[in-house]
């Protein structure tokens, strides 16, 4: 087995990250703050993340998912919070 060089973990942890954002991050403010990811790929985790907070909001609104539904409003707020702040600065 070999080590994985510190741009491939990084690689790593983007595709995870992007087919499932909260399972590599706590909230999308740490995606801001992560020093591994590249600005384009913290674009592109937390495009993933606004696109599951916003599948998560649309199924709570019909009854199909269980939980309160502004949770998913607080979500979607922090991730469009995220994403400005990597738009403004080159995180």
């Amino acid at each position: 087995m070999t080590n994985a060089t510190p741009s491939t973990a990084a690689n790593t942890q983007a595709d995870a990250a992007r087919i499932s954002p909260a399972t590599e991050f706590e909230k999308p403010e740490d995606v801001v703050t992560d020093a591994q990811l590249t600005p384009q790929q913290k674009e592109k985790v937390l495009d993933q993340w606004q696109a599951d907070a916003e599948a998560l909001q649309t199924a709570t609104g019909e009854g199909m998912a269980p939980g309160p539904a502004d949770l998913s409003d607080t979500e979607l707020d922090d991730v469009n919070e995220a994403k400005s702040k990597i738009e403004n600065s080159d995180v």
